[in-house]
């Protein structure tokens, strides 16, 4: 399955794997090839928290449901949780209460990695504590529950970043 990732805007950059320049986002994918072998998928069951121990303040484990396609955010990381302001561990994406917009755009990051197998990766540009136009670098990884279908997804959302890069100067409205 080839599909374009989804349109979503000036806010978010899809990048290449080759592209990314997050350490903590390069330490998972090399546990995730390790645990997918010559695979697709990585097993859910295969998430080990002490293997791992170095990124869980910036890590997602999302359940995905179909008929309609909705997920429910299992996991949710220190860092992330710091970042949002909310542990939204439990919760399903569409009763969050973020705006419809996030939710949308959430939806469809997930649903591209469900629909594809494939993990996705991206450059965001958000506005936090007040100042606008930092950028952090994500990816989520699908996951399996039965060797066969994407059930879960490993997410990655290195928050780190945002401490380190100077903010991107927005063009002109």
């Amino acid at each position: 399955m080839d599909q374009e990732p989804p349109d979503i805007g000036r806010d978010i950059r899809y990048l290449e794997r080759h592209e990314l320049s997050s350490a903590v986002i390069q330490g998972v994918l090399a546990f995730w090839d390790k645990q997918r072998g010559d695979g697709d998928l990585m097993a859910k069951d295969a998430v080990d928290p002490f293997a791992l121990r170095p990124f869980l303040p910036y890590l997602t484990i999302s359940e995905f449901h179909e008929d309609p396609f909705r997920l429910r955010y299992r996991l949710v990381g220190t860092e992330i949780v710091r970042f949002v302001r909310r542990d939204f561990t439990g919760i399903w994406l569409h009763e969050s209460g973020w705006p419809d917009d996030v939710i949308a755009l959430n939806l469809a990051l997930y649903g591209h990695v469900h629909a594809t197998r494939r993990p996705l990766f991206g450059l965001s540009t958000v506005e936090w504590d007040g100042r606008s136009s930092y950028r952090f670098e994500w990816a989520v990884l699908p996951l399996t529950a039965d060797g066969r279908r994407v059930t879960h997804s490993l997410g990655i959302d290195d928050y780190s970043q945002i401490r380190t890069r100077p903010p991107i100067p927005l063009p002109p409205e």
